[in-house]
């Protein structure tokens, strides 16, 4: 009975957000089109009525999802609360513990099916919602309010500001729902003794290498398709000052390779191998990890879900994809503070797709070197490492579990 009522809520509030927000979407694009066209003010005005009654309808719809959420949650005597709310109220209810929770959890031979992939990939959404008004606090405090809209608005400090703490409240909600699963997280890290560190190094040098060359061709396509998304990328500044660089590295060098590894090769891949095969799960956690990203670089993304994903599976230890992820961001990190302080290129000065295409066609042989020198190596480790056996007991989880069992 819970399962159909929860896909009630699940319909409902699909249907109360697409409401909200994809006209304002599609007027936002309509409206571009018929500027300075015959009757375009009448036109606007009628999309505009019309946009105003769908977000009507489409907030009566959330808040009637959220009513039944909260009670579903155990949470109906601050229901209004969350409704007036909308879709803050539903992120934030999506976090709390459900308190009519009454089915208990043990750990059984295969405890990784107590946890909830679906719920970490939507929190990845409602964190950063339930965070943006602490954010906006922070921003407020640091350049009051006369600065306050340009710092939001055009500062790349903001953005760390606002990374660094959803990464934060994601990191300590994601062990939590370790803990609630009673999953051991040794089990998924695993020994971390003899680690292998020339394995991660190797890996990093021959990726950085190869991500370069394939991306360089990547944004050169299109820089002549959406000319204007390349224009932001190139220009785009990760940090302003020493501050924010630091900032910048602590949330790529230290956040992003713990969670990611621990969500997308310990929990997703080992989770889905148990029901969709090894392979079958690599692939599958390969391509949510470049997604996840939201990027032009979904193909060196998804090699590298491949290459640390045979990482763990090779070594049992998750600390050498963990490693891996490090060096290879802390590379990136490297580059981009010396580009941005000691580099020829002023960071102030915009570069136009012009400019980047005359940049690429320049230095095009070099990416070619890149990709010919890397791809060989990163071939040979996938083809001499990928898992020919479908044997679930050899998954690190419970390659480990087996470990610490003989141990104690």
């Amino acid at each position: 009975m819970s399962n159909i009522k929860l896909k009630e809520i699940r319909y409902l509030t699909i249907q109360g957000l697409s409401l909200q927000f994809l006209p304002i979407s599609i007027f936002g694009y309509l409206e571009s089109q018929i500027e300075n066209t015959i009757g375009s003010a009448a036109i606007s005005f009628l999309m505009g009525v019309g946009v105003f009654i769908c977000f009507l309808f489409g907030y009566a719809i959330c808040c009637l999802a959220i009513n039944k959420y909260a009670r579903y949650k155990g949470r109906k005597n601050y229901f209004y609360i969350y409704s007036i709310l909308n879709i803050f109220g539903l992120s934030l209810l999506f976090l709390l513990t459900n308190k009519n929770q009454s089915k208990a959890i043990d750990s059984d031979r295969n405890p990784l099916v107590n946890f909830s992939i679906s719920s970490i990939f939507i929190s990845w959404v409602a964190i950063p919602i339930v965070c943006m008004p602490l954010v906006y606090l922070i921003a407020l405090g640091i350049n009051g309010i006369d600065g306050f809209e340009e710092y939001i608005s055009g500062d790349g400090n903001f953005l760390i500001i606002a990374n660094f703490i959803g990464q934060v409240f994601l990191a300590l909600y994601f062990f939590n729902e370790l803990k609630r699963a009673k999953i051991n997280y040794k089990h998924i890290l695993g020994s971390l003794k003899q680690i292998d560190f020339k394995l991660p190094i190797m890996l990093t040098a021959a990726q950085y290498f190869f991500n370069g060359g394939i991306n360089s061709f990547t944004l050169y396509g299109l820089s002549f398709i959406i000319p204007q998304y390349v224009e932001n990328h190139i220009n785009h500044q990760y940090a302003t000052d020493i501050v924010g660089y630091i900032g910048f590295a602590i949330s790529a060098m230290l956040f992003a390779p713990l969670i990611e590894e621990f969500f997308f090769r310990g929990m997703i891949f080992q989770k889905l191998a148990l029901t969709r095969g090894i392979v079958k799960a690599m692939v599958i956690s390969a391509i949510a990890f470049a997604l996840v990203h939201f990027r032009y670089d979904l193909i060196p993304l998804f090699i590298f879900g491949i290459l640390y994903v045979i990482l763990y599976l090779k070594t049992k230890q998750l600390a050498v994809p963990i490693l891996a992820h490090f060096f290879y961001n802390a590379t990136v990190v490297a580059v981009r503070i010396y580009d941005h302080f000691f580099g020829d290129v002023d960071p102030s000065l915009p570069l136009t797709v012009a400019d980047y295409q005359q940049q690429f066609l320049e230095h095009w042989q070099w990416n070619i070197l890149y990709i010919a020198l890397s791809a060989p190596y990163l071939c040979y480790f996938v083809y001499k490492n990928f898992p020919r056996s479908n044997d679930t007991d050899k998954l690190p989880y419970f390659a480990n579990r087996k470990i610490s069992g003989r141990s104690t």
